[in-house]
């Protein structure tokens, strides 16, 4: 259950704006976390360019618990990389 704009899932976008109550209502009721823009971009790698940890640790708790893959291959373009 998605639903899209732009190639973006509501919970993609919920993770770009960093909105954690959203985020755990999506979840929740089922929203993909492996789910991908045209770009490839997922929620999870959304929150990390947020660089919003908290974001990203809930995501990551979420893969596991859900026996899912967390990992994570970023291409140069889609992460600014920390000083």
């Amino acid at each position: 259950m998605d639903y899209r704009e732009n190639n973006e899932t509501a919970l993609m976008l919920a993770c770009e704006r960093g909105n954690r109550a959203i985020i755990h209502h999506l979840y929740d009721h089922g929203f993909n976390l492996n789910a991908t823009d045209h770009t490839g971009c997922t929620p999870l790698i959304s929150a990390v360019k947020r660089r919003d940890t908290r974001v990203v640790q809930y995501l990551l708790e979420a893969y596991y618990a859900k026996g899912m893959n967390s990992s994570i291959y970023f291409h140069s373009s889609q992460v600014t990389r920390l000083p």
